[in-house]
């Protein structure tokens, strides 16, 4: 096994029925609100807990405009929010929303070095596109106002990125659909010039909205060259020119339907839109349906107890033979929770030497031990193929295969094998 190392993550928040946690770990802030990384004890998945102190409007009307929109808008290229409460003493709103942990869109592209990279900001534009369609269509509609890459989170997994941060959207109109476009046109920019990504968006928000910045910049052809002036794509720049002013006024579902977003036979793109925004992908044949069928599931969860403590296995299928798992344990009567997250190699790692990292990291009985590697192995077996048509490998075959392939694969395993998490419940809760 690969080397372990271990952090610490303190709850310094739970709320009122206990389920979920927040942790001291910022994920980000912006004018009005905070947000930390968060844990939901029930579902046993990360959140994002965000926290918005009141406004004069707040404490009026005793609700958060934000939060409520928020919980109305179901679409998968937007943020969820999960649930929200008012914390009166402290004078802040709580608003818990799904988290994406590859973070905003504008580091994203930075850190991966993706600036221009047409095929990616096809699909990323797609998916933008679905979104404000929806929003702009639904049967309460309403503008976002604030389209930027700061404002896109990624689900670095799936390649799924999602609109959030509604702080200033306002219900629908025209004017207001026309301010979203011109803010995607912009957004588009931003992919494809670095320099809009590093500096620019403070600027092309006085820009897009008239005032903020000098006059000129309210110049419809003083517009444009600013924010394509980074832009050496001609395609990327026809079609963001195509949402600035002067052109003439379109909607997301027009935008959808541009040529630069045509799907190529050769894009392998994963792009999400929904089916009234004209849904691209292809019916799968009957084959690849029962095919699908015979494939292990993506997530499998198991809770178990054993004397005092409580216990929870998540498990994740990251690649054909690699299963990540996290084991989560809570001792009753004590606000003690230890988290260790590992991967199993099918063909390579055992159960009994995962077991025995567990067993030292949680310090359990023997008691304890059996009953968490009978759930283990249930949680692996669940992941082995269902076609009964694949020949089994023993386990003198799964050694020697094993032993073939370790070197190669430890080597992926050395970057994200084993961390563990303790978390412990500090005297002011």
């Amino acid at each position: 096994m690969a080397s372990s190392s271990s952090i610490e993550w303190r709850i310094v928040e739970r709320d009122e029925e206990r389920k979920l946690s927040r942790s001291n770990k910022p994920l980000g802030s912006g004018s009005f609100k905070k947000v930390y990384l968060g844990f939901d004890e029930v579902k046993g998945i990360e959140i994002a807990w965000g926290k918005i102190p009141f406004t004069r409007q707040i404490k009026k009307s005793k609700r958060c405009a934000e939060a409520e929109l928020s919980m109305s808008l179901e679409h998968e290229n937007i943020i969820k929010c999960y649930d929200h409460w008012l914390d009166k003493p402290n004078k802040v709103v709580n608003m818990i929303t799904e988290y994406c942990s590859s973070g905003d869109l504008r580091h994203y592209i930075l850190e991966h070095n993706l600036v221009a990279n047409t095929v990616m900001i096809k699909n990323w534009c797609r998916q933008i596109l679905s979104a404000l369609h929806y929003i702009h269509t639904r049967d309460q509609p309403v503008c976002h106002l604030d389209v930027k890459c700061a404002n896109i989170f990624v689900d670095g997994k799936t390649g799924t990125i999602k609109l959030g941060d509604f702080g200033i959207a306002k219900a629908y109109n025209q004017e207001l659909v026309i301010a979203d476009i011109k803010k995607f046109g912009a957004t588009v920019a931003e992919m494809a010039d670095r320099r809009l990504l590093l500096c620019g968006e403070v600027r092309l928000g006085g820009m897009v909205f008239g005032g903020g910045g000098p006059e000129f910049f309210s110049h419809p052809m003083a517009y444009n060259l600013s924010v394509l002036a980074g832009v050496k794509n001609k395609e990327i720049a026809r079609f963001s020119n195509k949402c600035l002013p002067p052109a003439p006024r379109t909607t997301a579902l027009e935008l959808l339907e541009d040529s630069f977003l045509a799907v190529d036979v050769t894009e392998t793109s994963a792009a999400s839109t929904s089916t009234a925004a004209g849904n691209l992908s292809l019916r799968k044949s009957v084959r690849d349906q029962v095919a699908e069928l015979l494939q292990p599931p993506a997530e499998v969860l198991k809770d178990f107890d054993s004397r005092n403590k409580k216990f929870r296995l998540q498990g994740k299928m990251s690649e054909d033979v690699l299963i990540s798992i996290t084991l989560r344990s809570i001792t009753d009567g004590n606000d003690s929770v230890r988290m260790m997250y590992f991967e199993f190699l099918l063909g390579v790692d055992t159960i009994p030497d995962i077991m025995a990292d567990i067993a030292v990291e949680f310090d359990l009985s023997a008691e304890v031990i059996a009953v968490v590697s009978e759930n283990l192995e249930q949680l692996i077996t669940e992941f082995q193929p269902h076609d009964s048509n694949t020949p089994s490998i023993s386990k003198e075959q799964q050694t020697q295969d094993g032993r073939s392939e370790d070197n190669r694969r430890r080597g992926i395993r050395k970057l994200k094998l084993l961390s563990f998490l303790c978390c412990t419940k500090p005297r002011s809760i």
